[in-house]
């Protein structure tokens, strides 16, 4: 009885010693991966400025210029304060679009770097009358 006690005691003690050693060591790793990924690269990105512009009687333009490494522009195209349609993420910073109605229209540009900073900013609202 007294042999098993003391078999268990050093097993236990074994099986503790082991378990601090181990799991010190995965926080460390952890907290050096925190701190590495927590360091950002790259700066955000910068929006200087949005204009939407009519071209002839059934086109809009939307240029963008900002400021950042790797950028990518989505617009989201708004006609009398609803979404009409979303132009997915691509490297132009500028979109030609095609009014197929009148009404207020008005552009949200959204301009994100390769780390996934996103920054928005709005074009000035414009009347657009079909001819």
């Amino acid at each position: 009885m007294k042999r098993s006690l003391i078999m268990l005691l050093v097993m236990l003690s074994l099986v503790v010693a082991g378990c601090g050693k181990d799991t010190s060591k995965e926080t460390t790793n952890e907290d050096s991966k925190t701190v590495s990924s927590s360091e950002s690269k790259e700066k955000p990105p910068r929006i200087k400025g949005v204009t939407l512009e009519q071209i002839n009687d059934k086109t809009l333009e939307v240029k963008s210029e900002a400021i950042g490494e790797n950028l990518q522009y989505s617009f989201y195209i708004f006609k009398d304060g609803e979404i009409l349609e979303k132009i997915p993420y691509k490297s132009t910073n500028h979109l030609s679009y095609t009014v197929k109605e009148q009404g207020e229209y008005m552009v949200r540009v959204y301009v994100k770097n390769s780390e996934k900073k996103i920054v928005t900013a709005n074009t000035d609202k414009i009347d657009f009358d079909l001819k």
